[in-house]
């Protein structure tokens, strides 16, 4: 369940990061099943990467001409 993972997560920041644990942000979402590769792939094919990459990121990509 996805409270116990919440809490097996919370556990293991505090014992390995006693210090840090509160910088830890523990998020609900949907994994997305890719691949970097099938993005870079995509990038380099002009095929849309919405959802997948921050659009930040795909910015960054765009200018520095990278996966071209």
């Amino acid at each position: 369940s996805g409270e116990i993972d919440k809490k097996i997560l919370r556990d293991y920041a505090a014992e390995h990061f006693p210090d840090k644990e509160d910088r830890f942000i523990i998020c609900d979402f949907e994994p997305i099943e890719v691949s970097s590769t099938a993005i870079r792939n995509k990038v380099k094919n002009g095929e849309s990467v919405e959802g997948l990459l921050d659009p930040q990121v795909l910015e960054y990509i765009k200018e520095k001409e990278l996966y071209l």
